[in-house]
């Protein structure tokens, strides 16, 4: 069965609109900016942290705390967003290369060793998963967007894939590629969950990603993922702007979940 696995954000803290969210939603996908908002059926933890880089024990023990507060957490997924571990985000936006910079090697390397010690942590009760980034114009974006080596994280670390549709747009539109047949290569197999949302295809070029509402064209890539990738168990609307139009969208999920045939 697909879950819609709707993010902790902060509509939740108006009594009205949490009880409409929690009604269409099967389960809830907790954030590092809002692990003070407690909901019930909190399955799902998206960390800000880069499994691609070395953590050092203060984020391993962040990581620890989350799982005690949150016991009923199954799926842990972590980002893969730069290639040097110090990126300057100079506009709010884009980041540019700072600190060191790890090759192709070193940051599978890194993953392997992080997962180590975080499984030591939680046991075998949570499951791991990366999550594709945008592509940027810059150096920082180098390598960790490459579907070949998101391809060779999952295999290599036993990790599952998040799937996210906007960020694989943003990719796809800013290297100038086609999106299906950079989509093809991504390491959906591996996938347990989409992240939905909408990017802007931007004016000046340079696509970026605004979680805007999604339009009927990415519900049905959705659509058309849940139908071919049964290992999919988790779909997540990334929308945070209007609760009204939040609780429409969620509608509009459950109606495209409740479509699909498996």
């Amino acid at each position: 069965m697909i879950k819609v696995a709707t993010p902790v954000s902060y509509l939740l803290r108006h009594p009205a609109v949490r009880t409409r969210i929690a009604d269409l939603s099967d389960c809830f996908e907790c954030r590092d900016e809002t692990l003070g908002i407690q909901m019930d059926r909190e399955f799902l933890y998206h960390c800000s942290l880069q499994i691609i880089h070395p953590l050092p024990d203060p984020a391993l023990k962040r990581i620890s705390e989350v799982i005690r507060m949150k016991p009923n957490v199954k799926l842990i997924s972590f980002h893969a967003a730069t290639c040097c571990d110090k990126p300057c985000l100079p506009d709010g936006q884009m980041y540019v290369e700072g600190g060191k910079r790890y090759n192709w090697d070193e940051l599978l390397q890194n993953a392997k060793s992080n997962l180590q010690k975080i499984r030591s942590i939680s046991g075998d009760s949570v499951r791991f998963a990366v999550e594709n980034n945008n592509f940027y114009p810059t150096s920082a974006y180098e390598i960790v967007t490459e579907p070949e080596f998101l391809s060779d994280l999952v295999s290599e670390a036993d990790l599952a894939f998040v799937y996210d549709l906007g960020h694989a747009q943003v990719t796809a539109c800013n290297r100038k590629l086609d999106f299906l047949s950079y989509q093809s290569k991504l390491p959906i197999a591996s996938a347990v969950q989409i992240h939905l949302s909408r990017p802007t295809l931007g004016n000046d070029g340079i696509a970026t990603d605004d979680h805007l509402e999604p339009t009927d064209a990415e519900f049905g890539l959705l659509s058309s993922l849940l139908e071919s990738y049964t290992r999919i168990r988790y779909a997540t609307l990334e929308y945070y702007r209007n609760p009204d139009e939040c609780v429409r969208l969620l509608t509009k999920l459950r109606s495209t979940i409740d479509g699909v045939s498996r």
